[in-house]
């Protein structure tokens, strides 16, 4: 939820756009509920944009709805807001996590408001349910049943390079294939996928993020036993890929990725670091000050230090090559 008020601050300094959430247990119709919710919503506290968005949650009726105000209805379209609803969010309320729902749901509003203002168009086949502005979708709490998980493998080679496991990897996303257990992934990364939930709408955008990434290098540990795949520093959106030998094979190693790498609001990726308290008004270090890094996360980005150890980063654990 701290990630979600994060995000709703930057909604509002980057395109004046509020986005609240209410949960309920109301036996009232949650369309009517919602309506007057967002009514009194846009009376009392709303921007004077008129940029608004509200998302209903009740749990006892099991529904959810996203309100979504006139100023905003060329962007968030009613066919946007239930292709959100039905490909992204509620497949995080099946698997009991609402808050992290709640979280990436706010994700794609920011991102879709960048993408207006980029002069991108939505476009969707879906149906949808709305008395004006927003959409209505089953919230499906707690149904894990219907987050079916996809039994296609993909297998992992000795002959494959990081790069061949990398590029199997995006085509079982493009293949909308949520398979925890490929045999492409370490045996952390397939226990770390058996509890993280995987939609359609975060693996379109895996996809779509790696196709606007070029020039990679691949580079290897003085063993030969860990290698990661870097793009140049200025293609900020393309994140690096960490992958560990198994039996002789490649395998990516998303476990370890996760806590060590974060994202921004415009998915960024940076490391996670603790910035000295000796540091001053320096702005850059180099990783060689250990101390930098959070002990755990030392401890996890050391198999794969080779890789970051020759950049600069500043206070926020951005890379930058000079």
């Amino acid at each position: 939820m701290a990630s979600y008020r994060k995000y709703n601050e930057q909604l509002l300094k980057d395109y004046q756009l509020d986005f609240r959430v209410i949960t309920t247990e109301s036996d009232e119709d949650i369309n009517g509920f919602a309506n007057r919710a967002f009514t009194l919503f846009e009376q009392e506290d709303a921007p004077e944009t008129g940029r608004a968005l509200l998302l209903v949650i009740n749990t006892r009726q099991d529904l959810a709805r996203l309100e979504v105000s006139m100023a905003l209805e060329p962007i968030y379209t009613d066919a946007f807001t239930s292709f959100i609803e039905h490909q992204h969010m509620v497949h995080f309320f099946r698997d009991n996590r609402i808050a992290e729902g709640i979280f990436a749901t706010t994700e794609r509003m920011y991102t879709r408001a960048r993408e207006a203002v980029a002069g991108k168009e939505f476009m969707a086949d879906m149906p949808s349910q709305s008395l004006g502005g927003g959409a209505k979708v089953t919230a499906d709490i707690g149904r894990k049943e219907l987050n079916i998980k996809s039994h296609q493998d993909v297998s992992a080679s000795s002959a494959d390079t990081p790069q061949d496991v990398l590029e199997k990897y995006v085509q079982s996303r493009r293949d909308h294939n949520n398979n925890p257990d490929l045999d492409i992934f370490t045996s952390e990364t397939k226990d770390f996928f058996r509890n993280w939930t995987v939609t359609p709408v975060q693996m379109d955008n895996e996809v779509r993020f790696f196709t606007r990434c070029y020039d990679p290098q691949t580079l290897f540990s003085d063993d030969q036993e860990f290698a990661v795949i870097l793009y140049p520093i200025k293609q900020r959106k393309c994140s690096p890929y960490f992958f560990k030998k198994e039996a002789d094979n490649w395998k990516l190693d998303f476990a370890n990725m996760s806590k060590i790498i974060r994202f921004n609001h415009e998915m960024k990726w940076h490391l996670i670091l603790k910035w000295k308290e000796n540091m001053g008004d320096q702005k850059y270090a180099r990783l060689t000050q250990s101390d930098l890094l959070p002990s755990g996360v030392k401890a996890l980005l050391a198999p794969y230090f080779f890789a970051f150890e020759d950049y600069t980063y500043d206070t926020n654990g951005y890379a930058y090559d000079f």
